[in-house]
């Protein structure tokens, strides 16, 4: 069953982030996460976009590839970029 990081995020300084911008697309590429969303252009029809505007999708094959991603050497390293830069929330989300 395919698997979503949904991930929402306001950025504190995009400069001080390009480290992780720039890294992180190899290493869901190298466990085959496909973007569906990256910080494009969000409007809210009913409700809020809340207090994170930045919305970004990865699609996984399954949970064990998701948490593969996020656990790996190679994430690990750049999220403390991301948690010293930006706000938000990480959320792994089972799709149809």
């Amino acid at each position: 069953m395919a698997v979503y990081a949904y991930v929402e995020l306001i950025v504190h300084d995009r400069e001080q982030m390009k480290e992780y911008i720039d890294n992180v697309p190899a290493t869901v590429a190298a466990f085959n996460g496909t973007y569906l969303t990256r910080g494009g252009a969000v409007e809210a029809l009913e409700g809020e976009i809340g207090p994170y505007p930045s919305k970004v999708i990865v699609q996984f094959a399954d949970m064990a590839s998701a948490k593969a991603w996020y656990h790996s050497a190679e994430y690990q390293r750049l999220l403390p970029n991301r948690l010293a830069h930006a706000d938000g929330n990480f959320l792994l989300i089972e799709g149809v």
